[in-house]
């Protein structure tokens, strides 16, 4: 396939956050930098699903009042002399034995409209969320992960599946709908460590691309990840190659999308570099414009690094060009294990 790169067309800045604080920064950034509004607070720590509560603060189940018992009472002593009985028309006496009370209209039942989460792991350190959100059928709402987010849709029911990388060992999930109300649960994944993973993330069709190139893999070639060429999941879990996942749906207004790139590190078939680039389609939608992107690398388990870039894409002139950023990566080195 023949492909225009074009190098030095494009002003791009970049600005580097490292460090084990970046999560809450880079939500922050994000969010002011796409213009979706203040950033979610962080979800709160999960209790477990389960737990028993402090006897102390138990209330006793109500019991029936205790009656006691009847015998040994007397009939009251009759007082006077015995009245005459007089036989008149019969009385109507009321039937207690049925139902006598009118009935009385229930209160209609209310649905419960809280959203709920249930995380699964899944092969490749992936993480199987399962929403469900009975009041918000056909919304979009955001998933957030550990500084990455994305757009995803409900269906009918107000009912998702996702499949997620984990970027943690303790992987916190949280949904978030645009009232305010959030999914969360968290997972512990142990094989996290064992899978690199880079992550570019930005808002809405702007042209951007991840690409992988394995072992001096060549475009098209095999070896070369993108979404045109994905790869396995389950090939990466056996240390055969890397994947990448698509994450975001874009017909949302300013949806936030993500492709990941997950190579198995920790257990490499064979040694050598794998060189990660981005590229920038110029099309009719972009031309002119400046648009953000940001790009986050978790390697080894180790703290991850963050980079975010302001480019300016070229004019209309330019469309169909393809603007190559080979800097907003690190080369990783794999050791065959």
């Amino acid at each position: 396939m023949s492909r225009i790169k074009s190098l030095a067309i494009a002003a791009a800045t970049f600005a580097a956050a490292m460090g084990i604080g970046f999560v809450m920064q880079n939500q922050e950034l994000m969010a002011e930098r796409f213009g979706i509004g203040d950033a979610p607070s962080p979800a709160p720590a999960l209790a477990p699903a389960f737990a028993l509560a402090d006897s102390s603060s138990v209330v006793p189940m109500l019991t029936a009042p205790q009656i006691e018992s009847l015998t040994g009472l007397v009939a009251p002593a009759a007082i006077g002399p015995a009245r005459q009985t007089i036989i008149g028309p019969p009385v109507l006496v009321a039937d207690l034995s049925g139902d006598f009370l009118p009935q009385v209209p229930g209160t209609p039942e209310v649905a419960d409209c809280t959203p709920v989460m249930v995380a699964t792991s899944a092969a490749a350190a992936m993480a199987v969320l399962d929403i469900s959100a009975p009041c918000q059928p056909d919304a979009f709402a955001t998933l957030h992960h550990n500084g990455m987010m994305f757009t995803f849709a409900t269906g009918h029911d107000g009912s998702a599946a996702l499949v997620v990388p984990a970027l943690t060992e303790t992987a916190i999930f949280m949904a978030q709908f645009a009232d305010g109300s959030v999914a969360t649960d968290q997972l512990s994944v142990a094989d996290v460590a064992l899978y690199d993973r880079a992550v570019l993330q930005f808002e809405g069709r702007t042209g951007f691309e991840l690409h992988a190139s394995e072992f001096g893999a060549d475009f098209g070639a095999p070896g070369h990840i993108w979404r045109g060429a994905a790869g396995d999941a389950l090939a990466a879990a056996d240390g055969a190659g890397g994947f990448m996942l698509i994450l975001g749906d874009d017909r949302a207004e300013h949806a936030l999308m993500a492709e990941v790139y997950t190579y198995p590190a920790g257990a490499a078939q064979q040694s050598g570099e794998i060189a990660l680039s981005v590229e920038a389609e110029i099309t009719a939608a972009n031309c002119g414009r400046d648009l953000a992107a940001q790009s986050m690398q978790f390697i080894g388990g180790a703290d991850p690094t963050a980079l975010d870039l302001t480019l300016t894409i070229p004019a209309c002139e330019g469309i169909g060009d393809i603007l190559l950023l080979d800097s907003m990566f690190d080369t990783w080195q794999v050791a065959s294990r």
